[in-house]
């Protein structure tokens, strides 16, 4: 066990709030545990890693993870609030509420929940809504679209598609959660107790998390994306505000491990310290072939990354500050080379913010493989920053944890590099075809039919209804184009197509929206 306080932890989170609620976010080949307890790819019930890749292995390379937030009042008074393993040490579930009410009955109810949905649930109940005898399920009834004021949150929470525009989430009436991914996991946390684990003062925040994945034969099959939205619901205005993004990145075996950023890419990694992962303490090996494991900052330049090995945790509020801002724990600069510690030897007279910044295969640069460093249980984090967050503001941050799976060793970091540019290009243009983009007008009426499907190549497509100066386009898994026709009148055409079996995309864009359905050819 990788920290004994954690069941120590869980039953004041349970006398508190409830019980600890989880759910696996496992559309690809990723199975991560989504928990509201604050600490995300763990099970901290049972104390076991929560991010298995690939599914069904056994295998996991992160323990646990969590975020870091602080910023300074008006009075330069630090606000903190920093979780690492234990369950609800710093956030609690559900949306910040002005009249305190957390143990109430009907927040416990409507908001120590985890949402977890799938985008071809969205499509059914786009379609199916108005049908006789259809029953919402449950994670789309109960989307937590529009907030209880009574119970002092906000009036608009999570984010939804209002078929009517009228402001209110009702599922009955066509409207759907607006997620992102082929699968997404939606929870809300805030940080409203005078009482953090960390020693830290409360923030006043309320922070959103929908973490995501693409099922997907590329890259994107062994990633998971997150979106996070702070919201400043407190009444004072916060200056010098920094996140970190804390992981303890476990490849197989926990105590083999070396770390390392690379700023220009705004990405912290882990990767195996050795020649070979063994299976240890309960945890199973990758064996030879390790994986490195990557995180990438997608909409912020990083401020800082610094990783530090288990028994040498941050312990105070003020450390943990001055970590996140890229100094030692002291509030000491950092310094390129060596062991970072100005006047050590190899240490250069140039300050960081960033540790171990040099790619592991660069035998001239500063990692942990040139320092000859003795593998160990690593934490890594990486910080972004924000000149202010008054009061009511909200800041939207994106990132992504992906995982090259060749090479051995520090080769493997190699593959994570390429993989990292795809993942940055695919944020800047996402696309995908479990991403449905269709106009409101649309989408009251019904979705394109395809039959059969699956097809040996011959289908016939029917329409909601003539969709004059549009173009029909099938293309395959990487994107290269198979078919093309303009539309007319008709409602109704048959389509050929002579490719191999895979999943292809059809779209239908008539220049303001697109319509999209996934084929299959066999």
């Amino acid at each position: 066990m990788k920290n004994c306080m954690l069941m120590l932890m869980l039953i004041f989170f349970t006398h508190q709030y409830g019980a600890q609620i989880t759910s696996n976010l496992n559309q690809n080949n990723v199975n991560a545990t989504i928990s509201n307890s604050g600490t995300f790819f763990n099970n901290s019930a049972i104390s076991t890693p929560g991010y298995e890749v690939p599914q069904n292995s056994g295998k996991h390379c992160i323990y646990a993870a969590s975020f870091w937030y602080a910023g300074l009042n008006d009075n330069d008074e630090l606000l903190l609030s920093a979780q690492t393993y234990q369950p609800n040490q710093d956030l609690f579930p559900g949306p910040f509420s002005n009249n305190d009410s957390y143990n109430a009955p009907e927040f416990v109810t409507k908001y120590n929940q985890i949402w977890t949905i799938t985008s071809d649930q969205i499509m059914e109940h786009i379609i199916h809504c108005n049908d006789p005898g259809y029953t919402v399920p449950t994670d789309i009834a109960t989307w937590p679209g529009n907030g209880d004021v009574s119970l002092g949150v906000s009036e608009q929470l999570a984010p939804f598609v209002d078929l009517n525009n009228d402001g209110i989430y009702i599922p009955e009436d066509g409207d759907y959660p607006d997620i992102k991914g082929c699968m997404a996991s939606y929870l809300i946390m805030n940080d409203a107790s005078s009482s953090h684990g960390s020693g830290g003062a409360m923030m006043g925040i309320e922070v959103h998390h929908m973490f995501y994945q693409y099922e997907s034969g590329d890259y994107l099959n062994r990633t998971t994306f997150l979106e996070q939205k702070i919201i400043n619901r407190g009444a004072e205005n916060l200056h010098d505000v920094y996140t970190s993004f804390f992981v303890d990145a476990d490849i197989g075996n926990y105590s083999d491990d070396y770390a390392g950023c690379d700023s220009s890419r705004n990405m912290i990694f882990a990767y195996n310290g050795d020649t070979n992962d063994e299976s240890v303490g309960g945890s199973t090996g990758y064996g030879i072939e390790t994986p490195s494991l990557g995180v990438l900052c997608l909409s912020d330049h990083l401020a800082a990354a610094n990783i530090f090995t288990n028994g040498s945790d941050p312990s105070t509020p003020i450390t943990v500050y001055n970590l996140m801002k890229g100094l030692w724990g002291d509030g000491s600069s950092i310094y390129y080379g060596g062991s970072g510690i100005f006047g050590d030897p190899g240490v250069s007279n140039i300050p960081t913010t960033f540790t171990y910044s040099d790619n592991p295969n660069d035998p001239m640069g500063w990692s942990e493989v040139t320092e000859s460093n003795p593998p160990g249980d690593r934490r890594i984090f990486m910080s972004s920053s924000i000149d202010s967050l008054v009061s009511q503001a909200e800041w939207i941050q994106n990132y992504a944890v992906i995982q090259a799976p060749e090479g051995s060793a520090q080769e493997s970091v190699n593959y994570l590099i390429q993989k990292a540019d795809s993942a940055i290009a695919f944020y800047q243009n996402p696309s995908s075809d479990c991403d449905l983009f269709v106009s409101i007008d649309e989408l009251k009426q019904s979705n394109i039919a395809v039959y059969p499907n699956p097809s040996l190549g011959n289908f016939h497509i029917s329409l909601p209804h003539s969709m004059n100066s549009s173009i029909l386009k099938i293309t395959n898994s990487e994107g290269r184009l198979v078919h093309e026709k303009m539309l007319n009148q008709s409602t109704e055409l048959d389509v050929n197509i002579d490719e191999p079996e895979g999943v292809y995309l059809l779209t239908i864009d008539n220049g303001q929206s697109v319509l999209s359905k996934k084929i299959i050819l066999k």
